[in-house]
């Protein structure tokens, strides 16, 4: 999992049965690196976008440093 660039989403926020955020982080996201997260509720289109958009940042940023020309 370290190569691949990937956040995680915590969907179904409007639920009153959803788990809480910060219990989700330290189950899922309890690492020394840990990677972006976001709340969403996605048949409102709350926090889909911001989420797309990391993941999106992070592959662009991935593909250009490898693909830099390396230098001696």
């Amino acid at each position: 999992m370290a190569d691949i660039p990937y956040v995680l989403q915590y969907n179904k926020r409007d639920l009153p049965s959803a788990a809480p955020v910060e219990y989700m982080e330290f189950l899922l996201n309890n690492r020394d690196w840990q990677v972006p997260s976001f709340t969403s509720v996605a048949h409102r289109c709350e926090g889909v976008f911001e989420a797309l958009n990391m993941i999106t940042r992070m592959l662009l940023n991935k593909f250009i440093s490898q693909n830099q020309p390396q230098y001696a």
